[in-house]
């Protein structure tokens, strides 16, 4: 079963090495690693070429955005799951895809997806994000899961379609929301934890004024302005005690 892992990123210099190591010190070789660059303009892609030979391509262009970058990647991939880890992120443990490759086999799922770790390069800290154990338009009105710790079927994206590029911060949310609402997409959750996520960039914590309108034109697209209503009054503006547990 091969695994494609899309690393999208720009100007990450200081942080794409991290990432580039943990995808390639992964302990399963049947890996077709892609990294969409958006044209960087520091060193990110002299880092990237010290790799080239453990890369299988290379894609340095303007884009209108993450989501757009990742819909190249999509693209280009010929693996069977697809994952998408991001400039600073990096798999839990080196066995990691190993372990989600056998819950493939093991269950008839379209999306398999984990927990995930939270941190600040200047202040780590060892929280775990859960994802939920069951995915329904209730439990995601109340939190996302990180599409860092979701592995999936490449046929999702042949049936269903990829990323909106209308929504610069909520793309993927937009998504899980599509699949889970409108194309009844399977989901096998595992109490496991499946990446570090490096906060920051393009996400809620840096935009909270976008983030919050985006999810609105979302929310009343799929749950109607009632439903919007109350997924912001359970989401109660993210706080940490709603789905944060230590590691």
């Amino acid at each position: 079963m091969k695994i494609t892992i899309i690393t999208v990123c720009k100007n990450a210099q200081d942080t794409i090495e991290q990432t580039i190591k943990s995808v390639i010190s992964q302990d399963y070789n049947n890996i077709e690693y892609i990294i969409i660059d958006g044209k960087s303009t520091d060193k990110t892609l002299d880092i990237v070429n010290k790799y080239k030979n453990k890369i299988k391509t290379v894609i340095s262009e303007p884009d209108n955005g993450i989501f757009e970058a990742m819909n190249k990647g999509i693209k280009f991939s010929t693996g069977e799951i697809v994952n998408f880890l991001n400039a600073g992120d990096g798999f839990y443990k080196k066995s990691t895809i190993s372990k989600v490759v056998e819950l493939f086999k093991k269950h008839n799922s379209d999306i398999i997806y984990g927990d995930a770790i939270l941190y600040d390069q200047n202040n780590p800290e060892n929280n775990v994000l859960k994802s939920h154990k069951y995915v329904d338009g209730i439990s995601l009105a109340r939190w996302s899961i990180c599409h860092q710790a979701l592995f999936t079927k490449k046929n999702v994206f042949d049936k269903y379609g990829d990323f909106t590029n209308k929504y610069k911060i909520n793309g993927d949310y937009e998504w899980l929301l599509r699949n889970i609402l409108k194309n009844k997409t399977s989901f096998f959750y595992t109490n496991q934890v499946i990446v570090k996520y490096l906060i920051g960039g393009i996400s809620w914590f840096g935009n909270r004024a976008k983030f919050y309108y985006e999810r609105i034109r979302i929310a009343i697209k799929y749950y109607n302005v009632f439903g919007f209503l109350i997924n912001n009054l359970i989401m109660r503006l993210r706080s940490k005690k709603l789905y944060f547990r230590p590691l």
